[in-house]
C-alpha cells in the first residue's frame, strides 16, 4: 500500500504553489479555504515522510556502528 503516491518534490512544489496563491493580494476567500485544507494535508504527509525517512536513516546508520565482521570464521579458519 502506498500512502504517498506522488514524489516528495512534487508535493513540495504543490505546497509552494498553494502558499504563493495564499500570499497573493487577489486570493479568493473560497479558494483560500480549500488551499489551506490542501496545504495542511500536504504538510501532514510531508512530515510523515520525513519522519519515516529519518527512522530508516537512523536504522541504517545504527548498522554502521555494529562490530565489523573481520572475515574470520571459527568453523573455517583463513587459508594461507
Amino acid at each position: 500500500m502506498n500512502d504517498h503516491p506522488e514524489g516528495f518534490q512534487d508535493a513540495v512544489d504543490r505546497l509552494e504553489t498553494i502558499v504563493a496563491r495564499l500570499e497573493s493580494d487577489d486570493a479568493d476567500l473560497d479558494v483560500m479555504a480549500a488551499d489551506v485544507a490542501a496545504a495542511s494535508e500536504l504538510i501532514r504527509s510531508l512530515r510523515a515522510r520525513i519522519t519515516a525517512t529519518e527512522m530508516q536513516l537512523e536504522e541504517l546508520l545504527g548498522t554502521l556502528d555494529a562490530p565489523a565482521d573481520d572475515g574470520t570464521d571459527e568453523d573455517h579458519p583463513p587459508v594461507g
